[in-house]
């Protein structure tokens, strides 16, 4: 929509790692910019060489310098951000969205957000059948296990300080992944799933793990942003192609809007 609209925008991709958007909505005018981490550019660089008009930026999306690496020739710039601003806290995505503001006035960015919610992972896992609950579980706690082998020990014992505060008739004791281990057998399906929320709230906080309830919310910061459109994750994609537990997940996640969609002007 916005590009038929610009026809000569410049379309920032941000966060882009290997994905290939400009390849499925080029229209041979825009201009288009790669912004990621130096290492996976050089990556992008050997498997995607860059294309006429695609210029690939190797920078931290809160370096300001990349914003002058944007030539705004039309005067429109259009930013996307898929599954990157989740992995940030809330400091450094104000910090973003204020560097935005200040350098692309008028601009228009789209970008999805993790909601916040007190419901936990039951609530998803309620959806599917009671053998695929159990798997699920089982692969939760195989991926818990092999992120504390290798979270940093303050993320560690801060997760070991929430699980002290649990409402459970045993507490854990030791500070090894065998002592935690012996306690989640102990604990009944109700405590184990509250432990598991604890688990994946910690490990998350330590990879940034910003939420976002509502678009307004960004409005109250002051950087003169308006909320042109929100709306859930999965809400344009078309269902009839996909196996029922996929389209059972995708209907669970839009109508408790678990993800979303945001569209911002700055």
């Amino acid at each position: 929509m916005y590009i038929a609209e610009h026809p000569n925008a410049s379309v920032v991709n941000i966060g882009a790692g290997l994905d290939t958007p400009f390849y499925r909505v080029d229209n041979g005018q825009i201009q288009w910019y790669d912004l990621y981490l130096p290492a996976v550019i050089d990556v992008r660089r050997q498997l995607l060489p860059e294309p006429d008009r695609v210029t690939y930026i190797a920078k931290s999306l809160l370096d300001p310098s990349w914003c002058k690496d944007i030539e705004r020739t039309a005067g429109e710039v259009f930013m996307i951000g898929g599954g990157v601003l989740s992995w940030f806290n809330e400091l450094e995505v104000k910090r973003f969205f204020s560097m935005l503001a200040d350098n692309f006035p008028s601009g228009e960015i789209v970008f999805d957000a993790v909601a916040r919610s007190d419901n936990g992972v039951g609530a998803w896992m309620d959806v599917f059948p009671s053998e695929q609950r159990e798997a699920m579980r089982a692969a939760w706690f195989q991926a818990l296990k092999d992120w504390w082998e290798k979270a940093p020990r303050d993320q560690k014992d801060k997760l070991l300080a929430q699980l002290s505060t649990l409402k459970t008739p045993i507490k854990p004791k030791g500070k090894q992944w065998a002592d935690l281990k012996s306690w989640l057998h102990l604990l009944n399906a109700e405590e184990k799933e509250e432990a598991l929320h604890d688990f994946i709230a910690s490990s998350r906080s330590s990879a940034g793990g910003s939420t976002l309830k509502d678009a307004n919310e960004i409005t109250k910061w002051g950087f003169r942003i308006t909320v042109l459109d929100q709306f859930s994750l999965f809400k344009n994609i078309a269902r009839d192609s996909l196996t029922a537990d996929i389209r059972r997940l995708m209907d669970y996640s839009d109508k408790s809007k678990k993800s979303n969609i945001y569209h911002l002007r700055l």
